[in-house]
């Protein structure tokens, strides 16, 4: 059996850099693979594996994922550069996907206080079958980073390289074994500093996905700091056949798990509603100000951050949310959605922190902007993969006595700019996952909610309101006259 996979190396370091500052040591996120070279390797057994595995470099990386078109070694560019050099590849699942057939499985273990015996004690219960699998181990790149005799940084993390019959199989696999894992008493609910409520365990699902590079190099680190993770440990065994011997979770299991998982986040939950609230009074204060300069009164600028913090934790990016794009340099630089939208083939394929958990993994860029598609997103690798819709600021509209069907147009205008709502023979159709379907009241609903800040004139002034079944209605029957 012969496996493959892609080395990937680039010009500008790829490892995480450390330096000794002020009598302590400063990490530094390493730069965006954008320009480089690839070349497809292959390996025939354990040793031959192993040989790859302590040759990469620091400005090297690997991945599971093989070229789409066939090729064995060639050029690495950016989807904007693309046209300007013909035959190179963009490091995007547009060119490169898990082979079906032999290849590596990758598991990343981040959670501190787990020895290696332990690590692999709870693989072994989650999937048994790798007990007879060669197994091959090192601590993560940000582990045993020293300054003289003193290990600064300990047992950050560890990688786990598995050589699979079928590495199509294993983002499958994966996700079996980090739910076996939850299902043994190893999960747990992480509260992010927004407030959201992440799903963790001893796995992280995220290197799972295709075209996902692998930093297994290291760390580079300036003198007088070093790295001492130690060579590659070997488990001795054969190739995982996955797919015969991982099996999905039956019905009873899943159940248990959903009941876990509920149980855990309602649990978490008192700790997330604090959060959320501070987070949403921090951005508040921060970003009131400059939505003052730009005109709007105190109020409305309080709204509009306030509304923006509130859809991001339901999964909808509004207009005003700041999204952290890194650059090539491995900087971050803060645009709002509004500027994404407006500007969509600058920022297509921009690479993110994640929205609502900047600090995953050390501050590693897991989010990716596809603004090409019918409805823009964000696509988040964080637990265990999240889309977020993209949606210009919300639209605010105001009911007042007499004025209905002035509100009607403002409604029916709305939701006509929306990119995922089209006309079919004279009837509107709204694009959900990925299919035309005709647009309905509580499809209306649903896009008026996320779009329009919607208020009504009282006699004690202007205040926030839903919108009434009868409005959407009338909006419904004023769409057909498009």
């Amino acid at each position: 059996m012969k496996g493959r996979l892609t080395l990937f190396t680039s010009p500008a370091l790829l490892a995480k850099r450390w330096e000794w500052v002020d009598g302590e040591a400063k990490k530094t996120t390493a730069a965006q693979m954008t320009s480089g070279s690839y070349e497809v390797l292959s390996f025939d057994s354990v040793s031959a594996l192993v040989d790859i595995l302590r040759d990469v470099s620091t400005k090297q990386a690997l991945c599971a994922s093989i070229p789409l078109d066939g090729s064995e070694s060639g050029a690495i560019t950016t989807r904007a550069a693309a046209g300007d050099r013909p035959g190179a590849l963009t490091r995007t699942k547009d060119c490169f996907a898990l082979p079906s057939g032999p290849g590596i499985g990758f598991i990343d273990c981040d959670e501190a206080g787990i020895s290696r015996d332990q690590l692999f004690d709870m693989l072994f219960e989650a999937a048994p079958a790798l007990r007879d699998a060669a197994m091959l181990w090192r601590p993560s790149g940000s582990s045993h980073i020293f300054h003289g005799d003193q290990d600064l940084t300990g047992l950050r993390g560890q990688h786990v390289v598995v050589p699979v019959a079928d590495a199509s199989d294993w983002p499958r696999a994966l996700k079996v074994i980090a739910a076996r894992l939850w299902l043994a008493g190893h999960g747990r609910v992480k509260v992010s500093s927004a407030g959201a409520l992440l799903e963790r365990c001893p796995v992280d699902l995220a290197v799972g996905e295709a075209a996902r590079l692998l930093f297994v190099g290291g760390s580079h680190c300036e003198p007088p700091l070093e790295q001492r993770r130690g060579d590659v440990v070997v488990r001795p065994g054969g190739w995982l056949d996955s797919r015969a011997s991982i099996a999905d979770l039956s019905s009873e299991e899943a159940g248990r798990l959903e009941g876990l998982i509920a149980q855990a986040k309602a649990a978490a939950l008192p700790e997330a509603q604090r959060l959320r609230e501070l987070h949403r009074a921090s951005t508040v204060g921060r970003r009131v100000p400059e939505l003052m300069r730009a005109g709007c009164s105190a109020s409305e600028a309080e709204a509009r951050i306030g509304a923006a913090c509130d859809a991001a934790l339901a999964g909808v990016l509004l207009g005003d949310f700041e999204l952290s794009v890194v650059g090539q340099d491995g900087r971050c630089t803060l645009v709002t959605v509004g500027q994404v939208l407006a500007d969509r083939d600058r920022w297509h394929g921009a690479t993110c922190l994640d929205p609502l958990n900047p600090e995953h993994r050390s501050g590693s860029p897991d989010a990716v902007l596809y603004l090409h598609e019918a409805s823009p997103v964000l696509f988040s690798l964080d637990d265990g993969g999240q889309i977020y819709r993209l949606r210009a600021q919300r639209v605010r509209v105001t009911a007042v006595a007499g004025g209905r069907d002035d509100v009607v147009q403002q409604l029916a205008a709305v939701v006509s700019d929306l990119d995922c709502v089209f006309h079919a023979d004279g009837s509107p159709v709204v694009l959900v996952n990925d299919r035309l379907v005709t647009l309905t009241r509580a499809h209306l609903l649903n896009l008026l909610g996320t779009a329009v800040a919607f208020f009504r004139q009282t006699g004690r002034g202007v205040a926030p309101a839903d919108i009434p079944p009868d409005l959407a209605d009338l909006v419904l029957s004023h769409l057909a006259t498009y």
